[in-house]
């Protein structure tokens, strides 16, 4: 009787390490797709200031003002997917990309296209 309290304990004792465990790899992989939109972002902005056919003098000295905010917050998005400092994804960094790219999108009248369709 002993035993099989012993037994129950510890299979309760596995199922939550289990849990936890499970939800550490989900938080890890949506920190990871954060940090890889923020990266297509970034090179988008980049991109579309590099190449300044057709783009107004104002809307290029936007892009190059916003394309060092979505480099660093690219870069603190990967950190965090790197090396967690808390059990929060996203965060007001990834609002902030949100935001970036949003305004991006306004300005040139283009999307970011990947595999999956439009980011």
């Amino acid at each position: 009787r002993k035993e099989a309290q012993e037994a129950a304990a510890k299979a309760e004792a596995r199922r939550a390490a289990e849990k936890l465990e499970e939800e550490k790899s989900q938080r890890k992989n949506q920190r990871k797709l954060l940090a890889h939109k923020a990266k297509q972002v970034e090179s988008f902005i980049q991109q579309r200031s590099r190449d300044t056919d057709g783009l107004r003098p104002a809307v290029h000295n936007k892009l190059l003002d916003l394309y060092p905010r979505v480099k660093r917050l690219s870069l603190a998005l990967y950190n965090q997917f790197e090396h967690p400092d808390s059990t929060e994804v996203g965060g007001p960094d990834w609002e902030e990309v949100k935001e970036i790219y949003a305004e991006a999108r306004e300005l040139t009248g283009m999307i970011v296209m990947t595999e999956d369709g439009p980011l």
